[in-house]
């Protein structure tokens, strides 16, 4: 008998020996709890301010009065009224003195009975047929040249007077032309106009032709 409980003790002992061994020699799996953060980002946009734009500046002008008269040798005074003046932007003979319009002036005199040419000519020459009677396509082009080139046009009363307004400042060029009895005289000169009032005098002083 005790040698039979021996037996079962011992074996008791090796089976719970094994249990404890086995149970130190599993490993140990440990879980592991990831834990995600959630990062809110703010996203700012920004206002991308423009520039406030200049205002720009008021353009300048300017008011020409104008006043036309012939002294004649008498000492009479005689306004030159009911007469078209060109405000130019150039000179009236770069305008006037090319050779297209050279061309219909010399199509139109050998057209009405004027067989003779010009290979070059004056402006007083083109000023005397620019009323149409002998020349009246040149005169309808050149009259159609000095309107494209103009910054303005104005007619003069009987009194002779008239008024160029809201010019815009700078150099320009004053153009006319008169006839009287059987003499044609015309104006060309230059004009710088400045802010406010200008005054012009067309006269013997200044007239061609």
């Amino acid at each position: 008998m005790k040698t039979l409980n021996v037996g079962i003790l011992c074996a008791l002992l090796v089976l719970t020996a094994s249990s404890v061994f086995t149970q130190k020699a599993r490993p140990r799996t440990r879980t592991k709890t990831t834990s995600t953060a959630t990062k809110k980002t703010a996203t700012t946009t920004k206002k991308t301010e423009l520039p406030t734009p200049a205002k720009p500046e008021p353009v300048k002008t300017g008011k020409i009065d104008l006043e036309a008269g012939l002294i004649f040798n008498s000492g009479d005074i005689k306004p030159v009224g009911r007469t078209t003046f060109y405000l130019l932007k150039d000179d009236a003979e770069k305008i006037i003195l090319t050779q297209p319009l050279l061309d219909l002036y010399n199509q139109d005199r050998a057209k009405y009975g004027r067989s003779e040419s010009l290979s070059t000519w004056s402006m007083f020459g083109a000023v005397l047929y620019m009323n149409g009677q002998i020349t009246p396509n040149f005169a309808s082009a050149a009259k159609t040249a000095l309107e494209s080139a103009t910054a303005g046009s104005t007619t003069t009363g009987f009194d002779g007077k008239a008024t160029f307004d809201n010019v815009p400042v700078g150099d320009y060029y004053i153009f006319g032309y008169y006839k009287v009895g059987k003499n044609t005289t015309y104006w060309n000169i230059p004009i710088t106009v400045k802010p406010g009032d200008n005054k012009v005098i067309l006269d013997n002083e200044n007239m061609k032709g």
